[in-house]
C-alpha cells in the first residue's frame, strides 16, 4: 500500500524539514534518534602498537571536567569535536605527535524507544568501540583508513546512549 507523501509545512524550512521527518517517523513507527555533538581526548602514547590494549582514563571514567597526562607527558582534557563530522574522512593529524598514538571520540545518542542500529566506523589503525560501556567492536591491525569499513549492529535504549571510540594510529 503506497503511502501519501508526508509534507508538514512550518514558518520556516528547518521547522518544516524537522516536522515533515517528524511526521515520517511517527508514520513509519520509526524510533527517533538524534546524535548529540562529538568530544574528543588524545594523543595518548601508542608506543609499539601497545596502545591498543592500554587501558586510559577514558575507558574507566568519561570525565569532561579531568585532566590526563598524554603523550609525551603533555597534560590533555575533553575538547569540542565539532570539527569531526560523520561518514566521511576525518583526519587525525592535528594531534601532535600523530605517529603512535591513541585519542578517544565520545557522543551521546538520544533514542525515543529501545532500538537496533547500525555503527558505521572506520579507522587508520585500531579501533574500539563501546555503547553504553559495552564493547561492541574491536579492530587490532594495521590498515589504511576506508570509510564504513566496520559495520556493527548496536541495541540502544530508550534515553541517553553512550557511545565511545578509541582510535589508535601507528604510523603515516
Amino acid at each position: 500500500v503506497a503511502q501519501d507523501f508526508i509534507y508538514e509545512k512550518r514558518d520556516t524550512r528547518e521547522a518544516t524539514r524537522q516536522a515533515s521527518l517528524d511526521a515520517i517517523h511517527k508514520s513509519f513507527n520509526v524510533p527517533k534518534v538524534i546524535h548529540g555533538p562529538w568530544k574528543f581526548i588524545g594523543p595518548f602514547d601508542n608506543t609499539d602498537g601497545r596502545g591498543h590494549s592500554a587501558v586510559y582514563p577514558p575507558e574507566m571514567k568519561v570525565d569532561f571536567a579531568a585532566e590526563y597526562d598524554g603523550a609525551g607527558g603533555r597534560k590533555i582534557r575533553w575538547q569540542d569535536g565539532s570539527r569531526f563530522k560523520d561518514a566521511v574522512y576525518n583526519n587525525l593529524k592535528f594531534f601532535q605527535p600523530s605517529d603512535f598514538v591513541v585519542c578517544y571520540l565520545y557522543r551521546t545518542i538520544e533514542s525515543d524507544a529501545d532500538t537496533k542500529a547500525h555503527l558505521y566506523l572506520g579507522s587508520d589503525d585500531t579501533l574500539v568501540a563501546w555503547v553504553n560501556g559495552q564493547k561492541v567492536h574491536e579492530y587490532d591491525g594495521i590498515r589504511g583508513l576506508e570509510i564504513d569499513s566496520d559495520a556493527v549492529v548496536v541495541q540502544l535504549r530508550r534515553g541517553t546512549n553512550r557511545v565511545l571510540l578509541k582510535v589508535g594510529q601507528i604510523q603515516g
